[in-house]
């Protein structure tokens, strides 16, 4: 049995808090408030290297607020300097060390700052620097299958940008929160400001990285949707009172219209998840039966969850969410004869990188309810040297 930790749960805490802190600090006009906000989002990208985009998030909202004289010069500099100071403090020891190892200004391992932003193809140098024998292909590389492409032009990864976005709020939540802004509906206000930043800033870096590095995933979206369920919520009570209307019955209880918008919203998301609960695990299932049937001898999964290798009829070789046990010469040294990656713990990304390392090749992709799931095949070591 293994123990990690993921970086998701604590992510979206930091990076709430960041959100939080930030709307503190602006609607207060709070120099304290901005530098527990920069703390908060240091420690968000130290977490994770998106975090750090709540900064650009903040400072928009400044800039606006200056420029449309509702703040006075001084005291934007001010704020965004508390801001920008406890959060340069965090970050910068871990920028300073990765990006001298890169030899480029780098905001993570996988990507440099230009291809984070969609202005280049390059892996970043610290990437390259740790792993010199585990170079990244090309995305159009034409060895690698057709599910490994990114897509191919502007429109395209905008809609595959959505589509991730729909996924993750799922169609009951995404009409929620379209009735919640209907609600709201008005000239914006400094919330209304505060959150278009929001989803603008990220919206463009998440599209940055649809089109550099062609993928993005419900982990992405997650945190930058969570801050607007506050919408969604002003929709469940007036969905309520639109049903009580219908009714026709002159006198309803003050609690009813909320009460019947929740069961209208919460009972097919009820449905909803235990049906995908009673299949939640079909595509490594039909990974582990594909792994069975095409062995002769004896089955040896490397995966995360110890039910694949079940479904496989073998043996269970547990692996980490990193690359170090993903190499093939230690896949065959501990006996593995296949691999089953899930995409909630090893995206497309880390894909790429197996599948250009010799000793290793994809059998099947699998998807069912949402998860998608490969198959690879450890080759023998006489077939590697050959």
């Amino acid at each position: 049995f293994t123990s990690d930790v993921q970086s998701e749960g604590l992510y979206l805490g930091l990076f709430m808090g960041a959100v939080w802190a930030s709307w503190r600090g602006l609607s207060e006009r709070s120099i304290r408030w901005a530098a527990v906000a920069g703390g908060f989002a240091g420690l968000a990208y130290l977490t994770r290297p998106e975090g750090l985009g709540i900064v650009a998030v903040a400072g928009l909202v400044v800039l606006v607020e200056v420029i449309r004289r509702r703040w006075r010069l001084r005291d934007g500099i001010a704020w965004g300097a508390a801001f920008s100071v406890v959060a340069v403090l965090l970050v910068s020891p871990y920028l300073v060390a990765m990006s001298t190892q890169a030899g480029e200004l780098t905001l993570t391992r996988k990507k440099s700052l230009s291809a984070m932003m969609g202005l280049s193809d390059e892996t970043s140098g610290a990437l390259r620097a740790a792993s010199p024998s585990a170079p990244l292909p090309a995305l159009n590389d034409p060895m690698l299958p057709p599910e490994f492409v990114p897509p191919d032009g502007l429109v395209p990864s905008l809609v595959e940008l959505f589509r991730k976005a729909l996924k993750t709020l799922r169609y009951d939540g995404t009409f929620l929160l379209l009735v919640g802004l209907w609600l709201a509906r008005g000239r914006p206000t400094l919330r209304g400001r505060f959150f278009l930043a929001l989803i603008g800033a990220y919206g463009l870096l998440l599209f940055g990285l649809m089109m550099s590095a062609g993928y993005v995933s419900r982990r992405h979206w997650l945190p930058v949707l969570v801050p607007l369920l506050g919408y969604a919520a002003l929709a469940a009570p007036a969905l309520g009172q639109a049903m009580l209307k219908l009714l026709r019955r002159p006198r309803w209880p003050a609690w009813a219209p909320a009460a019947l918008g929740l069961i209208l919203v919460i009972g097919p998301a009820v449905y909803d998840m235990g049906q995908m609960r009673a299949s939640r695990h079909l595509a490594e299932r039909w990974a582990g039966e594909r792994a069975a049937s095409m062995s002769e001898g004896d089955v040896v999964v490397a995966t995360r969850r110890s039910y694949a290798a079940y479904y496989a009829r073998g043996r269970h070789l547990p692996i980490q969410p990193s690359m170090d046990t993903l190499e093939p010469k230690k896949l065959r040294d501990r006996g593995a004869t296949h691999v089953i990656l899930s995409g909630d713990t090893f995206d497309q990304a880390h894909w790429k990188m197996v599948l250009a390392r010799p000793g290793v090749h994809l059998v099947e992709r699998f998807e069912a309810n949402g998860r998608e799931v490969v198959l690879l095949e450890v080759e023998p070591a006489r077939s590697v040297e050959q």
